[in-house]
């Protein structure tokens, strides 16, 4: 009776595979996944949509804590051509009348920390601002205002992919915006902050 199975040819004994095998399988398959899924992820489409949406949801709901903690005027600048946006201070010129100034609160007061600028995912677009039931501003920058209760210019804005698929993110006076698509009136997804 053999006490060791090598070269043995039992057919009947214990078939599998070692532990070694199939850590090796699952390593290969993770690098294969690692390399395939973020080319397939621009097919499946929509991540990039969702990434803008919490970029964009994080930013006002930055503004309005600062405007709360500060007991300042904040506003969340859209810069439709660069595609990027961030949080501001309203400059003191705009404090006490109903126009909006695109330029920044720095060049006013230079003592004020310079805002950090956020660009939307590759391939995204800002198509279209509409603050406060205005009108649909297509082109430069758009200031949507927060106030120091930490109540925000209702707004919606229209972002566009390279598919020219496009969705909308609409921003409440509080609480957290909604993303639908442009033409219907769908909620997609809540987007959080």
């Amino acid at each position: 009776m053999p006490t060791s199975r090598a070269g043995s040819s039992n057919r009947y004994g214990p078939v599998g595979f070692t532990l070694a095998e199939i850590l090796v399988v699952l390593l290969i398959v993770s690098a294969l996944a690692v390399l395939v899924l973020p080319g397939i992820t621009p097919l499946l489409g929509g991540e990039d949509f969702r990434t803008a949406a919490g970029r964009l949801a994080e930013a006002f709901s930055r503004a309005r804590l600062d405007a709360v903690v500060d007991g300042t005027r904040r506003r969340v600048v859209l810069d439709l051509d660069e595609g990027r946006f961030w949080v501001d201070h309203v400059p003191r010129a705009d404090s006490g009348t109903g126009a909006v100034s695109v330029q920044d609160a720095r060049e006013q007061d230079p003592s004020l920390p310079p805002p950090v600028k956020r660009s939307l995912p590759d391939g995204l677009r800002l198509v279209e601002v509409t603050v406060f039931d205005g009108d649909p501003v297509t082109s430069g920058r758009v200031s949507v205002r927060v106030l120091p209760l930490g109540l925000s210019e209702p707004c919606s804005v229209v972002l566009a992919d390279k598919g020219e698929t496009e969705r909308r993110l609409d921003v409440p006076a509080t609480g957290a915006p909604s993303w639908r698509e442009a033409a219907g009136d769908a909620t997609v997804v809540r987007a959080g902050p």
